[in-house]
């Protein structure tokens, strides 16, 4: 072949700039080149599938996970659903109950129309001297007040009962009005007297009608529970009956 010759060192010579191959040689590196092209076009669409068959998984996975969730919140909302309407329900009997019980406790203590009036009885209120630490050194001494009321509801009433229903007492109202305040009572502090002289936010309370202790009593001999409430002033009306 004219203008080619051997090299020594062969393909590793640095004189070896072109390779001859046989026509056999020729058409094995050609079948290699599309063998390998195949190959990445089959990886390419084998890839392709796979991520089809991927997303299409994935899309089966999330409207699983979406029909699970909506049957599980259409489980809760019913759940809900039925707990409301039971709750409603014994919310219904407690007042039916509540209503039954003081209707018989009034007709029992004669208070008429029995219907109407909550039960609750002002049996009695009392000065009482009250001493408290003022200083290191000084103990004070002053005049409080406390009220006994009996309430409608009889003693074989838990005390948990008792401290729940009796709560319509010291609720106020919309229009900022509470059943006690008919007394004259005008606030409730949470703490013992000589804590709301020393709370600032406080500071005009003593020249009010608070309620500074409340406690219960479960009077066997009468059959009814009563409320005793230590205030820092004489009741405005001292009425027998609350209501």
């Amino acid at each position: 072949m004219v203008g080619y010759k051997t090299v020594a060192g062969g393909s590793s010579d640095p004189e070896c700039t072109h390779v001859i191959l046989t026509l056999n040689e020729y058409n094995k590196l050609h079948q290699r080149i599309r063998d390998a092209i195949n190959d990445g076009e089959r990886a390419k669409d084998e890839a392709a599938r796979a991520a089809a068959a991927s997303a299409a998984n994935a899309e089966k996975a999330v409207k699983k996970i979406q029909a699970d969730a909506a049957q599980e919140i259409a489980q809760l909302e019913k759940k809900i659903e039925t707990e409301r309407a039971g709750k409603e329900y014994q919310i219904g009997l407690n007042q039916d109950f509540k209503r039954i019980a003081r209707e018989r406790a009034n007709a029992d203590r004669g208070i008429k129309p029995k219907k109407e009036r909550s039960g609750y009885v002002v049996l009695s209120s009392r000065q009482k001297k009250y001493k408290y630490k003022k200083n290191r050194d000084h103990i004070a001494e002053v005049y409080l007040w406390e009220t006994v009321i009996q309430t409608p509801y009889v003693v074989s009433f838990t005390a948990e009962q008792v401290m729940t229903e009796t709560q319509e007492l010291f609720a106020r109202d919309e229009q900022g009005d509470w059943m006690i305040g008919r007394l004259g009572i005008e606030g409730e502090y949470d703490g013992k007297y000589e804590e709301m002289l020393a709370d600032r936010q406080c500071a005009t309370w003593r020249n009010y009608n608070i309620i500074v202790e409340k406690i219960f009593n479960a009077n066997a001999k009468a059959g009814y529970w009563e409320i005793i409430i230590t205030h820092t002033k004489p009741l405005d009306n001292i009425g027998t009956e609350l209501l």
